[in-house]
């Protein structure tokens, strides 16, 4: 099967849907936006829907040049010599993001605007405290709080990454769909459903709910294949929707969710499968696999064990 017989379409604010391919081992293939106001580009297994700008570099300085004039303000109130601390102030604020990214300057030691406005972009995805990176505290807060409370920094109207587990991931799912090992959670028997995984992040609730029909209509997907968690979130506070196809010809699964529940998802120890919750995992794999059978598991996926 060279691709899944049937296609999804990324929701873009105006204009006509990209197509979606999905393909063997959890590869896929954006067709290019045909939206005028969006931009598209990938890397490797990630595709980002972005906002395009008619003068992309001419407005980037015009958003940092905003943020770092907003962040300047607030430090200064009071001051009198306002101008001359400002420059002082932008000085600071670009010296300190080049000493943790390089990219935040130009060879000719100008500064770069296009890469500080996708750092800027960055820290509001990812929550990045720039503190911990070795920015003051006192800056670092101010800079932070005008990325997220100024709609000059906009997030990307769409993020689609696709994954396949890995070797070591596979070997402990098959071992729990054989045994029924379930980390901290109840239900019906443990299944393999998410082999490939194919994640939106999307900028709204609304948005998510939007794809979400869409794919349940184009697959015919039955209620009991979609766990939604978008507003009622499992106890841990997790919040996506995750869907998996019947009819896809392989595991696959679909995972929806807004930037906001994606970046508490990445940064949240509680979300993530870190390490506390795979010692976890494989002290119960342990205990319900005998040795001989997780042998044999392992040796046919490669795996060391």
């Amino acid at each position: 099967m060279n691709a899944l017989r049937n296609k999804v379409q990324l929701i873009g604010h105006v204009g006509s849907d990209p197509e979606i391919k999905i393909f063997d081992g959890g590869k896929i293939s954006c067709g290019e936006c045909d939206n005028p106001n969006l931009s598209y580009n990938t890397r490797g297994f990630v595709h980002v829907y972005r906002e395009k700008f008619k003068d992309r570099d001419r407005e980037l300085e015009r958003r940092v040049k905003a943020i770092i004039k907003n962040v300047a303000a607030r430090r200064l109130s009071g001051s009198r010599n306002k101008r001359e601390s400002y420059v002082k102030i932008n000085e600071t604020i670009v010296n300190s993001l080049y000493e943790i990214f390089t990219s935040a300057k130009n060879k000719d030691g100008s500064i770069n605007y296009g890469a500080m406005y996708y750092l800027f972009e960055w820290v509001k995805r990812e929550n990045l405290d720039l503190a911990q990176l070795g920015m003051d505290v006192g800056l670092a807060e101010g800079l932070r709080r005008e990325i997220f409370q100024n709609e000059l920094i906009q997030l990307p109207y769409a993020v689609v990454t696709g994954r396949v587990k890995s070797r070591e991931r596979m070997f402990e799912k098959v071992l729990e769909v054989l045994y029924n090992i379930r980390a901290g959670k109840k239900g019906d028997g443990k299944k393999f459903t998410d082999l490939y995984g194919l994640t939106w992040v999307l900028p709204d609730t609304a948005s998510c709910y939007i794809l979400l029909d869409k794919i349940v209509k184009e697959y015919g997907v039955k209620s009991n294949r979609v766990e939604d968690n978008l507003t009622k979130p499992r106890p841990n506070g997790y919040r996506s929707v995750h869907v998996n196809p019947e009819d896809s010809g392989i595991v696959f699964e679909f995972r929806i969710r807004t930037h906001e529940m994606d970046r508490q998802i990445r940064t949240d120890p509680d979300l993530l499968h870190g390490e506390t919750y795979l010692v976890k995992k494989r002290a119960l794999i342990d205990k319900a696999a005998p040795y001989k059978i997780q042998k044999v598991v392992a040796t046919v996926l490669g795996v060391q064990r």
